[in-house]
């Protein structure tokens, strides 16, 4: 190896090990700073009222099966009662239902005034940037007593989900989702559908306007194998030489019963022989999950793209 070229080994491994010292320090310096912003963090978004809306999702077809014995006002008060949480819904959660189907399926009474129906709905929307249809069977009973006269008294209503279908068309959250959403049909567990896609939803979201800004940003140092949208990492590399690649993986995991748990890690790997290499490349993971509890995903993923461009 000629003096000029160990010269520029020995000058790149320095500048690494330079910039991680840097680092480290500026890490000691922020963690009282950043540990004090943490305990002051507020739960951004509220899901108390999913479970609400699941009881009405259940119970919305009992408005059409009852509207013969209940009084105009009535009914308005429970449209506009469904009208109040579907706002909340949507402010709080993200959920944007663009089309609601009710189609009565069945329909059976028997001797002791018990009518049992049958309803099949389906729901689709948007969760954020996630497109979604539900579509699911009720079962409802109702008692109906008659009184002196032909005037009815309307019952005491219970439903059941009978049938639960869960549908994503985005390849990357069908296949991140594909576990829970098995699980939750065969369950039939439509609260704990809500609950998930609007979690997970929020992390999708960020991933997808994160890996996009980057992209725009930096589109000669960035490169998806899907694109930006259908991709949960990303290469950053700099074409005009041979030094290090990094790969920014930020993988979504939902485990069978929900929980939903981003993953953001970075790699590093040398395509030519460059002395010092190793310790940089082992020593990347560490440093960027350390810089990404500090400063965040943007900032820690700025800091590989500024060394690519070096």
């Amino acid at each position: 190896m000629s003096k000029r070229k160990r010269k520029q080994v020995s000058g790149s491994k320095n500048y690494y090990l330079q910039k991680i010292d840097e680092l480290s320090k500026e890490i000691s310096e922020l963690e009282e700073e950043c540990d004090q912003r943490e305990k002051n963090l507020a739960q951004k978004f509220s899901l108390k009222t999913l479970d609400e809306v699941v009881k009405k999702l259940s119970l919305t077809t009992s408005t059409d099966a009852t509207r013969d014995y209940k009084s105009q006002s009535n009914t308005e008060e429970e449209i506009n009662s469904l009208l109040t949480i579907k706002e909340k819904l949507e402010t709080l959660t993200g959920f944007v239902f663009e089309e609601d189907k009710a189609l009565l399926v069945s329909s059976t009474d028997d001797n002791n005034n018990e009518t049992t129906k049958c309803w099949r709905r389906l729901l689709t929307g948007k969760c954020l940037d996630l497109s979604f249809e539900v579509d699911f069977i009720t079962e409802e009973k109702q008692v109906c007593p008659v009184q002196d006269g032909d005037t009815k008294e309307q019952g005491q209503i219970s439903a059941k989900i009978s049938k639960l279908q869960v549908k994503i068309d985005d390849p990357l959250a069908k296949d991140e989702l594909e576990i829970f959403i098995s699980n939750a049909e065969q369950e039939r567990s439509l609260g704990t559908v809500l609950q998930v896609l609007s979690q997970y939803s929020q992390y999708y979201s960020s991933r997808y306007k994160t890996f996009h800004h980057f992209n725009t940003k930096y589109p000669e140092y960035v490169c998806f194998l899907n694109g930006p949208k259908w991709s949960n990492f990303m290469e950053l590399r700099n074409v005009e030489r041979n030094g290090l690649h990094f790969t920014v993986c930020w993988e979504i995991h939902i485990d069978k019963f929900g929980n939903v748990v981003p993953q953001i890690d970075a790699f590093v790997c040398s395509p030519v022989e460059v002395e010092g290499a190793d310790d940089v490349v082992s020593s990347t993971p560490e440093q960027f999950r350390k810089i990404l509890s500090q400063f965040g995903v943007e900032e820690a993923i700025e800091l590989l793209i500024s060394i690519v461009k070096e």
